[in-house]
């Protein structure tokens, strides 16, 4: 099957540049290629076909996605052979990220312009999912206050508890050696996974603006252990700083900023909530280019729910059989091009 005479691949391109980026879905046309649904020329995958389920947990509404087997996903990195579930694959243990066909060609497309202009060695994966997935909505104002809360009072638990043992150490004379080690030791931990916790709700707070106004996102990225200043300073070389924010802080303002940041969002939702990650669709970033920060998934592990798909066309494994594999990335830089120049 030739994709591009399918569905018109270049002209409905060129018609999404002049439209621009926001009326992309509308000018989109869907394809099947060898029974995979695909969205190869919209922000969006098949997440749209989902929809938001609400639940309840700790008296508060908490919404998600629960995403079916047999749903795909796709990732750009370094040329990987293994499944998730080889033995040999230890990133299946780790935190993970995905998104549709779209964002992940994006994230090769920019890769060839990284490590001072050397690029890098990525294409794309394709996974589907081999049981249901619950993932909660990250954009959810309501979703994020519950997890902020829960974990302030977990924090404020932990102060209590060091503070109390302090004061059994000063009030009570009689303590064995052993048993002020004890205390001692006690405290110290206790002190480090009160350290912990106010990292990962710091970095929660900057990774998904709740709580926080532009200007605070940028000052902690200046002031903690991110190494941040750089990379500030290049976002504000063409932004005001103060722009677009309201002062009670009720607008969201995703940031990406590193694999160790986004994936507190995902220990602190392990802490509280029965789920398997997060979904963010698309959303407002005054971070990101064009003020967007694409649709993304994210699992605390994937071994036992993600297996590679190597049957798909798309995939890496097939480029050298796959002419809807060239089509789609042929047709994709040029779009990619064009978008950076408008």
């Amino acid at each position: 099957m030739e994709l591009a005479k399918k569905i018109g691949l270049f002209s409905v391109v060129l018609l999404c540049v002049a439209l621009g980026y926001s009326s992309f879905q509308e000018a989109a046309v869907r394809s099947e290629v060898d029974g995979y649904t695909l969205s190869n020329l919209t922000p969006e995958n098949n997440f749209e076909q989902i929809e938001f389920q609400v639940g309840e947990a700790y008296g508060s509404e908490v919404v998600y996605i629960e995403l079916p087997v047999g749903f795909h996903f796709y990732k750009a990195m370094d040329l990987m052979t293994d499944d998730n579930n080889s033995l040999s694959n230890a990133r299946a243990n780790n935190p993970s990220w995905f998104g549709d066909m779209i964002t992940a060609m994006r994230y090769i497309h920019a890769s060839k312009t990284w490590n001072d202009g050397e690029g890098v060695n990525w294409d794309l994966h394709a996974f589907k999912t081999i049981r249901p997935a619950r993932l909660l909505l990250l954009s959810n104002l309501n979703n994020l206050e519950l997890l902020y809360r829960l974990a302030k009072v977990e924090i404020e638990q932990i102060t209590d508890e060091i503070r109390d043992i302090e004061l059994q150490i000063v009030q009570e004379e009689n303590h064995t050696e052993k048993q002020l080690d004890f205390l001692k030791r006690s405290i110290q931990e206790k002190k480090w996974e009160l350290a912990s916790q106010k990292k990962d709700l710091t970095y929660f707070q900057i990774a998904t603006g709740y709580g926080m106004s532009w200007k605070d996102q940028l000052d902690h990225l200046r002031h903690t252990s991110l190494n941040g200043e750089s990379r500030v300073e290049s976002r504000l070389e063409s932004q005001d700083e103060t722009e677009g924010r309201d002062p009670n802080h009720e607008l969201l303002n995703r940031i990406s900023y590193t694999p160790e940041v986004d994936a507190s969002i995902l220990k602190i939702i392990k802490r509280y909530l029965s789920v398997d990650g997060y979904y963010n669709p698309k959303v407002y970033s005054r971070w990101h280019f064009n003020h967007i920060f694409q649709q993304e998934v994210a699992f605390d592990q994937t071994r036992g729910l993600l297996v590679r798909d190597y049957q798909n066309p798309f995939d890496w494994t097939n480029k050298d059989s796959s002419p809807e594999y060239d089509e789609a990335f042929s047709t994709m830089k040029e779009f990619f091009e064009l978008e950076v120049a408008q």
